[in-house]
Order: C-alpha cells, then structure tokens, then sequence
C-alpha cells in the first residue's frame, strides 16, 4: 500500500534571552530582608526564568505564611532592557494584618473519635497562623488511612486576627 507521507518543519525563535540584573524586595522590614533573600531560588547574572522568578514568590509567602501573615500577597514587576538583555525583578510584598487560630471544628468524622484528629494537629487555638503547620497536620491526618479526604481551611472570623480551622473528613 502506497500512503503519502508529509514532513513537518517547525522553526521556532524564542526570543532573546534575559539575564537578572537586579532583585528586589520591597515593602517589608530590613529585618526580614536578609533572610528572605537567600530563600528566593534567583541570583544576579542567572538568566531569567519564569519558573524561578514563581519559585522566589512562592517562597516570600511561605515565609510569611509561617509566621503569621495568613494574607499575604505578593506582586512581582519586571523592568527590561532590551537592548542589554537585562530585567529587574521587584517582589512588590504586602504581609497584611498577622493572624492567630480561632476555634477548630472537625467536620464529616465517622471513623473515629474527635480527639484522635485533634491528636494529630500540630497548631492550637491561640497560636499565631503557620502555614506549614496546617499542611503537616493535613498530610498526618491523611497518613492515619482512615478518610478518604482530608480538607484543612481556614475562615475569617469577624475579628480579621482570628481564623477559624475546619477540617472536613
């Protein structure tokens, strides 16, 4: 049997490649400035990544996150020179008002007793709002194997410096 065959060529330009010339980080405390900085994935002369330039957002609002700032945005702005292949990366950061736990609930619970799941959870009522602490005792209570979903939230309160946790099992 006789079929056509076709070839497809594609040719791509991806456009000039940037180097990092400068990162910034404003809008927080110079305290928290230099340990921030080592935490962002970038440094001067890499060149430019998207997915690095995400990296170093995600890793401000991890920062904050475990230390209170459940609110915490980040707005990242680029300042380019074409014609030296240089960009300026500004982390523009606004931590918001820090919060605490308010009361936990636990929702949808049929396998077991309250107090077990309370067991598992490495946060309490009062403590100041850690986002690393909420995903540990997610994935510890995924780990006991007795649900088949595990959803942590958190909801504000009236008073915008307590949030309460729900657990939904």
């Amino acid at each position: 049997i006789n079929s056509p065959k076709s070839e497809l060529l594609y040719k791509i330009d991806e456009g000039r490649h940037y180097q990092i010339r400068n990162i910034l980080v404003t809008g927080i405390a110079d305290s928290d400035l230099q340990e921030l900085i080592v935490r962002i994935p970038l440094s001067k002369g890499q060149s430019a990544s998207y997915r690095f330039i995400s990296m170093g957002s995600e890793a401000i609002k991890s920062y904050f996150g475990n230390r209170g700032f459940i609110n915490i945005s980040v707005n990242i702005s680029y300042e380019t020179d074409p014609a030296k292949g240089i960009v300026d990366i500004e982390y523009q950061v606004k931590e918001g008002k820090k919060a605490q736990i308010g009361n936990i609930s636990i929702n949808g619970n049929k396998q077991t007793l309250d107090e077990v799941i309370r067991r598992e959870l490495v946060f309490l009522p009062g403590e100041d709002y850690n986002k690393s602490r909420i995903t540990a005792s997610e994935n510890r209570l995924r780990n006991l194997n007795y649900f088949e979903m595990v959803n942590i939230n958190t909801e504000s309160k009236s008073n915008d410096q307590f949030y309460d946790v729900n657990i939904r099992v």
